[in-house]
């Protein structure tokens, strides 16, 4: 008997749903492609490919990066692998690679939910269940992650996304022209050499306007790629 080969993103799983179409690879629970009658909202990559870089994966038990793969946790130093060796930091958590399998019985092409588990280790002592369930409907694609720590002594966890978000056709400096809307108070500043954050700032404060998208505007010759903080509902 011969086995079915897996493509090297992992099994896949397609959603559909008045008009949208999701592609989830089960390694790092991928988010492989996601589109809108036949216009793709994301940059996808192809199944059989290893998902290239962090493109639409999951990102925990820390969404960000560590300097020198190095925090502190109730008086105890921790030390996790360096795998972004530009920037020498411990980088967008432990998932992206692990392998999602399906649970449960799935009702319809709408939804699925999968799960992983961080398994202790050098850095991250914890055991900690990971679900992620991905539904589409008419207002396009809901992701909802829950973390379950299945260990003795409290796990510290952050969780996040990855998408590379796609409106219109992709160009040269293409994005200039979109218009952005971030109802944020605040956001962080980093580092140029190292991406890490380095101050807590008003988007109002001097020298910072380029931040300011609380009202739509043109993005222009702004690059913002920080996070941003004190959310206005």
């Amino acid at each position: 008997m011969t086995l079915a080969r897996v493509p090297e993103s992992g099994v896949q799983v397609v959603l559909e749903a008045d008009g949208y179409r999701a592609e989830i690879a089960s390694i790092g629970a991928s988010l492989r492609s996601l589109s809108y009658r036949g216009r793709d909202l994301v940059v996808p990559f192809a199944a059989d490919t290893t998902r290239p870089a962090m493109r639409g994966a999951l990102l925990a038990p820390w969404p960000n990066r560590l300097a020198d793969g190095v925090y502190d946790l109730d008086g105890v130093r921790y030390q996790l692998p360096v795998n972004e060796l530009a920037t020498g930091t411990a980088a967008h958590g432990l998932v992206a690679w692990l392998n999602f399998t399906e649970t449960g019985i799935r009702a319809s092409t709408q939804e699925v939910r999968l799960s992983s588990v961080i398994e202790p280790q050098p850095g991250y002592p914890w055991r900690v269940r990971i679900d992620v369930e991905f539904s589409l409907a008419s207002d396009g694609l809901r992701q909802v992650v829950s973390a379950t720590n299945l260990s003795a002594t409290p796990a510290p966890i952050g969780l996040g996304g990855h998408p590379y978000l796609l409106a219109g056709e992709p160009g040269r400096r293409s994005i200039d022209e979109w218009s952005l809307l971030v109802p944020a108070d605040e956001v962080l500043l980093v580092s140029a050499d190292r991406m890490l954050p380095t101050d807590r700032v008003s988007v109002a404060a001097g020298g910072c306007g380029n931040f300011d998208f609380r009202r739509p505007r043109r993005i222009g010759d702004a690059l913002p790629n920080n996070a941003y903080t004190s959310l206005v509902s």
